[in-house]
């Protein structure tokens, strides 16, 4: 959730954005309290932000959020979703593409120079896959439908049937873990290019990947808050046992004990015993709670929270998947670095990081008839938008935005929507800095669902705020004359 004050327009020659994002492993402008790993740009581009092709510019989940930031202690806030067309070349794409079917054989020479060579230890750390998922990729390659195209089976070597969008939900295909690794090497000169182009979009900031080990409790604390709410039962339970062990102590007994004041009142049992009233005590409140959760399915605090920085995905027909919502600020753990850092807020709080997803589509061809796009949906209207995955086409969002992946028709037979995500972490460099998606240069976003309502309600508010200033002036001249 973005603030609603958009940032400064990008000054007039935006070239320094590409100098915004250091290299690798250099230290941002500004020190952060976390340890990120910024994009690797490597030796910048040559691609212009002003030639961005915005197709879509818009706002959704409209609503009013606490903010340390704002002096009312709130602030009015939106999710963002953009859609660049021809946001990469399509040799981007297809080295993008071919990297995650065959890997740096198939894209060393292709690149602004040759690839290197994957680790070792990599390619000794892949497993076989068992006979029964060899043979649903056999399936998933050779049995197109009447009308669909055939594919050939997706590499065992490179790809699972083990990718899910949140806990307890279907898999679905996706890149093994040592090809995720490779990814977030940030060697690839393709991935340098398309980093560069996002430095270059967004100068004001630094971008980050999203660290997975700081969003989570370590080890032992995870144990600990897991083991907390069954020591509380047993708490709870404790002086219902002694009670009953207690010799000669009947109901009139205990009643009279509270009513000296040596027991616990009525309010004040129930408060010990009702797990309604635990479940009705303030905690934080989130989207994630309407319908949404994490891309691990993460709830309160004994569940434990992730976020790979990639996700590589091949959806074919027949999958299912469910709504989500990529990483939410205020599900982080109370313990987890990350909330130390700072604090428990919303998405788009001024002066914290903006957590938002990138999306890049990477089929050569890709026909309406196939369907799969992608759906994003607004919480408090449950209506939403969609994105058709057109090759080339990138999709910025807020991870807090609610959405899923619809299933490839019947007509698409066998062949995979591949589709490429980052993780981000997009860092203000200066205290109280707002971020958003959404470029000032753009134009304002189209506001949809609970974000036009929000929208409807300022409007409101200020004709009533002008009415009322004009009875005030007339109310003086009549007093004057």
């Amino acid at each position: 959730m973005a603030s609603d004050t958009p940032p400064a327009a990008n000054p007039a020659g935006a070239a320094a954005g590409s100098e915004a994002a250091p290299a690798g492993g250099a230290q941002p402008a500004a020190p952060h309290p976390i340890p990120f790993a910024l994009l690797n740009t490597g030796a910048g581009t040559s691609w212009d932000p002003a030639s961005a092709n915005v197709t879509l510019n818009v706002r959704l989940d409209g609503c009013i959020c606490p903010s340390e930031a704002s002096p009312e202690g709130a602030r009015i806030s939106y999710s963002h979703a953009v859609v660049l067309d021809e946001f990469i070349p399509d040799s981007v794409r297809h080295q993008l593409l071919q990297f995650l079917l065959h890997g740096d054989d198939s894209t060393g020479s292709q690149a602004n120079g040759a690839v290197g060579s994957a680790p070792t230890e990599h390619h000794h750390q892949q497993q076989q896959p068992d006979q029964q998922q060899h043979q649903e990729q056999q399936q998933t390659g050779q049995q197109g439908g009447p009308e669909g195209p055939r594919q050939q089976p997706l590499p065992a070597a490179r790809w699972e049937r083990r990718t899910t969008d949140m806990a307890g939900a279907a898999p679905t295909w996706g890149v093994r873990q040592h090809v995720l690794r490779e990814l977030a090497s940030g060697r690839l000169p393709v991935m340098q290019e398309v980093h560069a182009r996002l430095a270059r979009l967004y100068p004001e900031c630094d971008i980050a990947h999203l660290p997975s080990e700081a969003i989570q409790l370590a080890p032992g604390e995870a144990q600990a808050a897991a083991a907390q709410p069954h020591q509380q039962q047993q708490q709870q339970q404790q002086p219902d046992e002694q009670r009953q062990q207690q010799p000669g102590q009947g109901p009139g007994q205990e009643q009279q004990q509270q009513q000296r004041g040596q027991g616990p009142g009525p309010e004040q049992q129930q408060q010990q015993d009702d797990p309604a009233v635990d479940a009705a005590r303030p905690s934080k409140r989130s989207r994630t709670a309407d319908g949404g959760g994490t891309s691990s399915g993460a709830g309160g605090a004994s569940s434990s929270v992730d976020c790979a920085c990639f996700v590589a995905n091949a959806a074919v027909a027949g999958d299912t998947f469910r709504y989500h919502v990529d990483a939410d600020p205020t599900s982080f753990p109370d313990g987890s670095p990350w909330h130390a850092a700072y604090g428990d807020y919303f998405n788009g709080e001024p002066g914290r990081p903006l957590l938002a997803s990138l999306l890049l589509y990477l089929n050569e061809e890709w026909r309406r008839e196939w369907g799969a796009d992608t759906l994003f949906l607004d919480g408090q209207t449950d209506t939403g938008i969609f994105v058709a995955p057109r090759p080339c086409r990138a999709v910025l969002f807020d991870q807090d935005i609610m959405h899923r992946v619809s299933a490839p028709s019947p007509a698409a037979g066998s062949q995979p929507r591949f589709s490429l995500v980052w993780k981000l972490a997009l860092l203000p460099r200066l205290p109280g800095q707002a971020l958003c998606l959404a470029r000032p240069e753009w134009g304002p976003p189209v506001s949809f669902g609970s974000a036009a309502r929000v929208d409807a309600v300022k409007r409101q508010l200020a004709a009533e705020q002008r009415q009322q200033q004009q009875q005030q002036r007339q109310q003086r001249q009549q007093d004057q004359g």
